[in-house]
């Protein structure tokens, strides 16, 4: 079925998405049941069969909640519909929650708020923006479709973005956790993930053949102090030998 409003994350997933009527018909009864005014995007992603399920396998094992759940308080307690936000997702160890924020708009956007922070971000324009981004980020991680380098690097330049732009195709931004900005690069099958801080920006570089994983770090080898920052996280060995072929010819 063609969808309005999550077809590009069902490319993403090489997946056809299915509709249930009995999800459909539940989560229209608890609009009915709670009266809360659920947004069309929403609506359309939990009247999809297992959609709770592809969210929780595309993830870092994040907790998403059940439309039955909808209007649950926060791990503060705090009462969220009284401030138009719908609670949807919570961080796998509760340090972060994200939720809806209500505002009338069909495909509304999401905001965070951290263990440690008294407010809630932004950090997605569109929840159908934000669930793109989760099967971006994680979805090759647990399904074990690709390999891997990562670095803990100096903070991400403007010199270092400019290239990433003019080399990569920019894919959405997203904010406030796990990076204060979380940017993302792709070139056909090679995806860039960087969580920046004011301290330090996290980079995953991934692709599905490990030639392809030479040509990507090769590409990105003069940014930030990625030379010597960069590592592998596999077990077979495959991101060793590249990181020591690059080290051999710098």
């Amino acid at each position: 079925m063609k969808l309005r409003y999550h077809q590009k994350t069902f490319e993403l997933l090489n997946q056809e998405a299915r509709f249930s009527q009995e999800f459909h018909a539940k989560i229209e009864s608890i609009k009915r049941e709670k009266g809360i005014a659920i947004p069309s995007s929403v609506v359309e992603w939990y009247s999809l069969e297992n959609a709770t399920e592809i969210l929780r396998q595309n993830s870092n094992d994040d907790h998403f909640l059940e439309v039955e759940d909808f209007g649950k308080p926060s791990y503060k307690n705090e009462d969220l519909l009284a401030e138009r936000l719908l609670l949807f997702m919570i961080e796998n160890q509760g340090v972060c929650e994200w939720a809806i924020k209500l505002d009338n708009s069909d495909d509304p956007p999401v905001f965070a708020k951290d263990v440690d922070s008294k407010i809630w971000e932004f950090c997605a324009e569109k929840f159908s923006t934000f669930i793109w981004t989760l099967v971006f980020d994680w979805g090759r991680i647990r399904q074990n479709d690709s390999y891997f380098l990562c670095a803990q690097a100096e903070p991400i330049t403007q010199n270092d973005l400019s290239e990433l732009q003019r080399n990569f195709q920019e894919e959405p931004r997203t904010h406030c956790f796990p990076g204060k900005i979380n940017y993302r690069f792709s070139q056909q099958d090679k995806r860039i993930l960087i969580w920046s801080n004011s301290d330090q920006a996290d980079w995953n570089i991934s692709t599905n053949s490990p030639q392809a994983l030479y040509e990507l770090a090769q590409g990105i080898w003069h940014l930030s102090n990625l030379k010597i920052s960069l590592y592998d996280i596999d077990e077979n060995g495959i991101g060793k030998s590249i990181l020591n072929e690059l080290r051999r010819e710098s």
